[in-house]
């Protein structure tokens, strides 16, 4: 299991390519939801890893990666581990695929890092899941920042939105 020390906590990853040597290869990072591990992702290798590098790691305080030493997560702090472990594998951008908390923590990267950010995906994130109207409403806000601020670089954006609804209880 390959490891990265980083700011003296210890950072479980993988990276996975079976593309072509000769190719020029962009990054996707797949980021796990809360609770999860990098081992989420499992089944979106193989297909991904033929098109692109693919880097998965366990967010902080996850499975094979450290805590944080005071016990304390803050998002910022979240999104800037995504930085820490992208300059130590000598990454400049990436296209980033967040899944639930993952997703919140990937908005946030998208929003400090634009400059690191090829684009976007959000999988089963959603602001509905916030404890208030305000909380949703400052997710809706960043969220639509994170999408002007990419699109006035002029960066491509895909975009793929899923709603799945459950039929009505009796």
């Amino acid at each position: 299991m390959p490891f990265l020390t980083l700011n003296g906590s210890r950072f479980h990853y993988h990276w996975d390519d079976y593309t072509e040597p000769w190719r020029s290869k962009s990054v996707v990072l797949l980021h796990h939801a809360a609770g999860g591990n990098l081992h989420r992702w499992r089944a979106w290798v193989p297909t991904l890893a033929r098109h692109h590098k693919v880097l998965r790691f366990d967010m902080r305080g996850h499975a094979g990666t450290d805590g944080p030493s005071d016990g304390n997560f803050t998002l910022p702090g979240l999104a800037a581990d995504i930085t820490a472990v992208l300059d130590s594998l000598e990454i400049d951008k990436v296209h980033v695929v967040g899944a639930s908390a993952g997703g919140i923590v990937s908005l946030q990267f998208a929003h400090d890092f634009p400059d690191r950010t090829h684009s976007l995906s959000l999988v089963a994130s959603t602001p509905k899941l916030a404890r208030s109207e305000e909380h949703t409403s400052e997710l809706q806000s960043r969220t639509n920042l994170v999408c002007r601020l990419l699109l006035e670089k002029k960066k491509k954006i895909k975009t793929n939105t899923h709603t799945h609804t459950q039929p009505d209880e009796e």
